[in-house]
């Protein structure tokens, strides 16, 4: 897991994805003032020319433009609508699974924190957890 912050740090929502052998560690994290920050090892920017640049920066957790309450109710309705609530701790398969990447989880949800890991990412992504990123990225899109 990324460097976590403190429990009292007021996180609503993180997810950390390492151990991928084709990509960085990557992640996102959104606090409940607002805050948000990425988890990465490249900026991207627009150059006058429209075209996209991207620039090697170290890793670690970068802030991004804070999030409005709105998008943070949709972040809230995501969580609870993916009944995470019940995520396990950590996801069992029966069978031999892929060793590829594991994502972490960590989210605040009625008062409680969750975290939950998926060891074999994205091979064996449940489709709850699938349901949930998708969820998180469209509320971030929304308007």
């Amino acid at each position: 897991m990324s460097p976590a912050p403190a429990a009292s740090s007021g996180i609503l929502y993180e997810e950390y994805e390492t151990g991928s052998p084709t990509a960085s560690p990557r992640g996102l994290r959104l606090y409940l003032d607002g805050r948000h920050e990425e988890y990465t090892d490249v900026e991207y920017s627009v150059d006058a020319h429209g075209d996209l640049r991207s620039t090697p920066v170290p890793a670690g957790w970068h802030p991004r433009p804070p999030l409005d309450p709105a998008a943070l109710a949709r972040v809230r309705k995501a969580l609870v609508a993916a009944k995470a609530g019940a995520f396990p701790s950590e996801w069992r398969w029966s069978g031999q699974a892929p060793d590829t990447g594991t994502l972490t989880l960590r989210f605040e949800l009625d008062g409680k924190t969750v975290e939950s890991r998926v060891p074999s990412w994205p091979a064996n992504a449940p489709a709850q957890v699938g349901a949930l990123l998708d969820a998180v990225t469209d509320a971030l899109r929304e308007p």
